[in-house]
């Protein structure tokens, strides 16, 4: 479920925790820091499980062109 300690250290290169957790903030990836101090990193955010689609933004355009008296 989680990486091992020795898959974090191979992963950001280093061993201390802050710094494994200063390394995983610079590639932008999702953990949290359990009661030890070491930082958990689900497998999946490594292995590319389902990744969340960026949202995209809606276009208005339509609503403009009715605001101007103009039909869609």
């Amino acid at each position: 479920m989680f990486l091992t300690r020795s898959e974090l250290q191979e992963l950001t290169g280093y061993k201390k925790p802050s710094c494994m957790i200063r390394q995983l903030r610079s590639y932008g990836l999702r953990f949290f820091v359990a009661a030890d101090g070491y930082p958990r990193v689900a497998r999946s955010e490594i292995e590319g499980g389902k990744q969340e689609k960026p949202k995209s933004r809606p276009d208005f355009s339509a609503l403009e062109r009715v605001g101007n008296g103009q039909e869609a």
